[in-house]
């Protein structure tokens, strides 16, 4: 038979369960505290990413290609003057902290004498393919966005220049194959050259921007634009070009700072900024 516990013992009984159970406690506060702290640190190293950032650029090329495409078919024989970029890359980008990613866009720009009236146009024109959006107020240039299957990003945008802007971005991605390494070579329109000569601009750096125009338009076919940026270096005006218009040239805007002209299927524009001047000529769908 055990003998009963002396009061001394019973004490010293309840004091160690009392120890261990306050260090079982501490202990699985311990192991929370742990947990809490790696999940933190795997949540910054790695954040839930979105379908968009799980894809390469190369994947959304075709949405931006047919973004350039739909904007330049609507503009067919138009009043106004425009031209497409190639494939720009933006700056860098990051998908979590600890992983870089990449973006790209196209840019299709609008000269106008009426530039809100062209800018309703393309919007109206594109706003069911697009989804777009007016998201500035009345009273102000006028912006509309859109988010299409594929997380591509359009923006429509009257800038404070008065041209207009539609933008196709593909937002930050997954770094994929190599895109817009390939560049065909071409010669630049001899309207082209004809007004770097009066602006007295020697460049060699054209780009050549091309679209399968869409079907929201009435032609079908190639839109294709050889453009040129430069430093303005002490260019203030465009009026200089007036004088290598041809004669049969319709002549669409007529500014100090942009100057468009329209002959037959092709349209060459001359456009100067504070910082640079742009040159370009388009040849519409074809």
């Amino acid at each position: 038979m055990t003998p009963p516990k002396t009061r001394p013992a019973r004490q010293a009984v309840e004091a160690a369960d009392r120890a261990w159970r306050f260090a079982k406690r501490r202990k699985l506060l311990v192991i929370v505290v742990a947990w809490g702290v790696l999940v933190g640190i795997l949540a910054f190293v790695s954040p839930s990413v979105t379908v968009r950032e799980q894809t390469t650029v190369a994947d959304s090329l075709e949405q931006l290609d047919q973004a350039m495409g739909d904007a330049a078919g609507v503009l067919v024989g138009s009043d106004y003057g425009y031209y497409v970029t190639p494939l720009i890359s933006a700056d860098g980008c990051s998908i979590t902290p600890l992983r870089s990613g990449e973006r790209y866009f196209r840019e299709l720009t609008v000269y106008a004498a009426d530039f809100d009236a062209a800018a309703a146009q393309l919007a109206n024109s594109l706003a069911d393919r697009y989804r777009l959006e007016r998201v500035s107020p009345e009273g102000v240039p006028a912006r509309y966005t859109g988010i299409i299957p594929g997380y591509v990003e359009l923006a429509l945008t009257v800038r404070a220049d008065n041209t207009i802007v539609w933008r196709a971005d593909t937002g930050c991605r997954q770094p994929g194959d190599a895109v817009g390494s390939i560049r065909p070579s071409f010669e630049p329109p001899m309207e082209m050259l004809g007004v770097l000569e009066a602006l007295g601009m020697e460049s060699t750096g054209f780009e050549l921007g091309m679209a399968q125009c869409g079907d929201l338009g009435e032609r079908h076919g190639t839109v294709r634009s050889v453009s040129v940026s430069e430093p303005a270096d002490g260019i203030t005006e465009v009026t200089a070009v007036a004088d290598s218009i041809p004669e049969r040239a319709q002549v669409l805007v007529s500014t100090e700072n942009v100057l468009v002209y329209r002959l037959g299927d092709t349209v060459t524009s001359a456009a100067v900024t504070e910082d640079d001047v742009t040159v370009a000529t388009t040849v519409d769908c074809q």
